[in-house]
């Protein structure tokens, strides 16, 4: 209890993704700055759920803040779902977990229209300059360049 003699917001912690789905939009904003690791990716997927792309903006600013390189992978997949592959962008070049940089990648490979040359020449550019195996992995999977995989796509 604070000073005010109120709960802190939540007063229990969520269990399932369900129960924060049933919960109204403002309780699942607030968990989303306030909530643990999973509750806030929790919050993120019911608010794109409910919401769609009018979250974008709050979900970009818990993204540039949160710690967690496991949670900011999920905020970029449901960013990705809303279309919002700028942010995609910039976190294959900044974030500093590769995983995260990879995921990025892939959502970017995943959502983009066929034949489009730009993020095909992005996600090379990728591949050239990160060093990072997880990412180049990711991208060459994505490109069907991954000859190691079972039903690589030979061209």
């Amino acid at each position: 209890m604070n000073r005010e003699g109120v709960l802190p917001f939540p007063a229990k912690r969520f269990d399932t993704f369900e129960s924060v789905l049933k919960i109204d939009a403002e309780s699942q904003r607030r968990l989303l700055h306030v909530g643990d690791e999973v509750e806030q990716v929790w919050a993120s997927w019911a608010l794109g759920l409910k919401l769609g792309a009018h979250i974008i903006p709050e979900l970009v600013e818990c993204l540039k803040t949160c710690r967690f390189p496991g949670t900011r992978r999920h905020f970029l997949v449901v960013l990705a779902g809303l279309g919002e592959r700028e942010t995609l962008e910039k976190y294959a070049v900044s974030d500093p977990a590769p995983l995260v940089r990879a995921t990025a990648c892939r959502y970017l490979a995943r959502t983009a229209e066929p034949g489009d040359a730009l993020t095909e020449r992005f996600l090379f550019e990728r591949l050239r300059e990160d060093t990072s195996p997880e990412v180049r992995e990711a991208i060459l999977e994505e490109l069907g360049l991954d000859k190691n995989r079972p039903g690589h796509r030979q061209e």
